[in-house]
């Protein structure tokens, strides 16, 4: 998908920066599904690569120099469900998990995918609950599995009731 975001761009400090984030982005831009700017303000663009029955979408930001700044990583073993397998932030609370759960969801109505399932990570209680409420947002339940273990679940909408 080509993007003509170059005004987008102009709105961002030229620097060192700017230059490596806009050759990244025009290297890229086949596989970038959605552009925008995280909630300080910062350019940010979203990619997938599907590689069958994985599927990474990533996120890179102006102000990120090496790599992937953000991921979400897809297992789509069955036709019409997911398994969230992993989600990595290197900043909260700024929109770029939810960027990258709207894009998630966007590409499972595209392919016809009717549910995400998913477990929480156990590393300690403020993350739990950060993730509670972060799947929460999106309209996951939180279901307890019979090993105690809290697995996530969603429906995913029909397209346009995102």
């Amino acid at each position: 998908m080509r993007h003509s975001g170059i005004h987008w761009f102009m709105k961002s400090k030229q620097d060192d920066r700017w230059i490596l984030f806009w050759n990244r982005f025009v290297d890229d831009s086949e596989n970038i599904i959605s552009i925008g700017n995280d909630k300080t303000g910062v350019p940010y663009y979203v990619t997938l690569r599907d590689f069958g029955e994985t599927v990474l979408i990533e996120l890179y930001r102006q102000c990120h120099q090496f790599g992937t700044d953000s991921l979400l990583i897809l297992s789509v073993k069955f036709k019409d469900r997911a398994e969230i397998c992993d989600i990595q932030n290197s900043v909260n609370s700024i929109g770029i998990g939810s960027a990258l759960m709207k894009s998630a969801i966007r590409f499972a109505q595209s392919r016809k995918i009717k549910e995400f399932t998913g477990f929480l990570c156990v590393d300690d209680l403020d993350h739990r609950d950060r993730q509670i409420s972060f799947y929460q947002k999106f309209g996951f339940s939180i279901i307890a599995t019979p090993t105690g273990e809290p697995e996530i679940y969603l429906s995913i909408p029909a397209a346009g009731e995102l």
